[in-house]
């Protein structure tokens, strides 16, 4: 049987189960919590036995890929220890809106450099927003939740709401931070326009980029780990056609604590007739940057779907 496609699973947790977190993570004590989370885990790891086998596909294309580089780190961590990850992000993302994670729980990789790129006004009192691409990887919902500490920071998102409604109805219902948020399926020429604007007067926009794109025609073949995949390429060609920077942001969990680092992909792109094979090479530099991140840190890829075996509709 093929597997769903990322866009076609549902939540695994409902509204029920995420309202039960929100409250967990307020009452309880972080060590008994900790003990719930690997109860829980250990559940759900017993029971997703295909997104058992798709964790360790990727651990195994790791290790072929880097080899000798990631053999100590891979071997005191397991396929577990990517669902035990992913839980505690889970109860991290609800944890900063409650004001449980807090700055001085972040490492900057560069914090000038940080403070420079995404403060409007703060070097640059004209500089306009960038697009900025997120992964599955590590937990970006802690730098956004905080961002009120980078000077003036105004961030905007792009997502697939219908894959993810349950989450952002518990962040929206705990969050009081006005966010912005829009469909990647609704980009009229009405909301383009809006997000034109919205980068004019400093704001920025994320956008996950480690997932193929609904749309078929919008995605190339490039290769992660190694081996052949499927890549979306709109974040780069919304990047041309608003001509704004793109910018990479990782915020990822390491020894209790959150680090953050941005890294360049672009200061403009200049899309060509043949728009997708114009943003390859933009495409292949944020891999390499993603293939640094996972080797440096394996445990924290929270891409549970076959990320190499994704059919491309036109070319079945």
């Amino acid at each position: 049987m093929e597997e769903k496609k990322w866009w076609n699973k549902k939540e695994k947790a409902g509204f029920f189960l995420l309202k039960l977190t929100l409250y967990l993570v307020i009452i309880l004590p972080a060590f008994i919590l900790k003990i719930v989370i690997f109860i829980v885990t250990l559940f759900y790891y017993i029971v997703n036995k295909e997104e058992r086998n798709n964790i360790a596909t990727y651990r195994n294309n790791l290790k072929k890929y880097f080899n000798d580089e990631v053999k100590e780190i891979l071997s005191h961590t397991s396929v577990f220890s990517n669902f035990y990850a992913f839980s505690e992000s889970i109860c991290d993302k609800i944890a900063v809106w409650k004001g449980k994670i807090e700055y001085n729980d972040l490492v900057f990789a560069n914090i000038e450099y940080l403070h420079n790129e995404l403060s409007f006004g703060f070097g640059d009192i004209n500089k306009s927003g960038q697009i900025l691409l997120v992964s599955h990887f590590g937990n970006i919902e802690v730098l956004r939740a905080i961002s009120r500490h980078i000077k003036e920071t105004k961030i905007a998102i792009l997502v697939y709401q219908k894959n993810s409604q349950a989450f952002a109805n518990i962040i929206n219902e705990i969050s009081k931070t006005d966010l912005k948020a829009y469909d990647v399926e609704d980009l009229s020429i009405d909301k383009m326009l809006e997000l034109s604007e919205l980068l004019k007067n400093g704001s920025h926009i994320g956008i996950m980029a480690d997932r193929v794109s609904i749309n078929d025609k919008k995605n190339i073949k490039v290769k992660f780990l190694g081996v052949d995949c499927y890549l979306p390429t709109g974040a780069f060609i919304l990047a041309g056609l608003l001509k704004c920077p793109v910018t990479t942001i990782w915020c990822e969990k390491y020894q209790g604590k959150y680090h953050i680092e941005l890294e360049k992909i672009a200061d403009s792109i200049v899309l060509s007739r043949n728009k997708e094979e114009s943003v390859r090479k933009y495409v292949e530099k944020y891999i390499s940057i993603l293939e640094k991140h996972v080797k440096n840190n394996p445990s924290q890829w929270f891409n549970f779907y076959n990320f190499w075996q994704v059919t491309n509709e036109n070319n079945k």
